[in-house]
């Protein structure tokens, strides 16, 4: 059951991406200055239930990953970085969390 689930799972996401792909963006995934994966990412607003007012503010930004994407990362982590190609936009990163599956990462930054 929870393979297939895993599969179900794979599928939406990558359907979620496809379907918003205009809106993906594309960037690198940081640590201490240091590149460790190319990632491409949608950008969203925090909805108001996740926002705390101590750790998660108002304003912050919520990014969805693709947890293949974030391979090479061992847990992402406060301190780290989402950098914007584009522009250069550096996202700090404040929480992060792996959905249930395993492939889904969500960000607040």
């Amino acid at each position: 059951m929870a393979i297939l689930l895993k599969v179900v799972a794979r599928q939406a996401f990558g359907t979620l991406f496809s379907h918003y792909a205009e809106f993906l963006v594309a960037g690198s995934y940081c640590r201490a200055g240091a590149t460790l994966a190319a990632v491409k990412f949608l950008v969203m607003p925090v909805p108001a239930d996740r926002v705390d007012g101590n750790e998660v503010l108002p304003n912050d930004e919520q990014l969805l990953l693709d947890a293949v994407e974030l391979a090479a990362v061992s847990q992402p982590r406060p301190g780290d970085q989402v950098l914007q190609s584009s522009n250069g936009l550096r996202r700090d990163v404040v929480t992060a969390h792996l959905d249930v599956t395993g492939t889904l990462w969500t960000v607040v930054a």
